[in-house]
């Protein structure tokens, strides 16, 4: 089943009804006009080959609406289900450049920020290069260090021993 658009509204797959040619779309509450600086960083964000494609379809459904495209359009020409274009229309509407982030998720913070995790990665590839006995082991403060009976085994050309942990449960017989 694909998914259409029937009547300005949304049908991502659930039930395609029957659309009728007369039948008037809903025009958006949600009216988008751009500031000057606002236009600009949309823009270099659309046309940025760094930008992650979540936030380039978010800029560039953000440029339809204030071009004047309706939702259905948008949707069609970018590919996305029409209820995509109405949420980022609305946030941004409501909260300006701020309302394209994503929101914070549940589940557990993690306990260290990621210039943090990114130090502590190129400082371990950097030793594992130069190693060659064990693993250096880095528990940062506020990490629990997990007990082991028994020191990790390592294989030659894995120094960080992701080799072992992927195939402990491979074992021959």
């Amino acid at each position: 089943m694909t998914a259409g658009v029937i009547g300005g509204v949304s049908c991502c797959g659930a039930w395609l009804g029957v659309g009728h040619k007369d039948q008037m779309t809903m025009s958006s509450p949600f009216l988008v006009v751009l500031s000057a600086e606002q236009e600009a960083v949309l823009t270099a964000r659309v046309c940025s080959w760094r930008t992650e494609f979540r936030d380039r379809l978010r800029a560039q459904i953000v440029l339809e609406a204030a071009d004047g495209a309706s939702n259905e359009t948008i949707a069609e020409a970018l590919e996305v289900c029409v209820d995509t274009v109405r949420k980022w229309r609305r946030r941004f509407s409501l909260e300006g450049l701020k309302g394209l982030r994503d929101r914070p998720r549940s589940g557990r913070p993690p306990l260290h920020g990621p210039h943090v995790r990114a130090e502590v990665a190129r400082v371990g590839v950097r030793a594992a290069g130069r190693a060659r006995g064990p693993a250096v082991t880095v528990v940062l403060p506020g990490d629990r260090p997990r007990a082991r009976s028994s020191p990790p085994r390592q294989r030659l050309g894995d120094p960080l021993g992701l080799v072992g942990a992927a195939m402990a449960g491979h074992r021959r017989a």
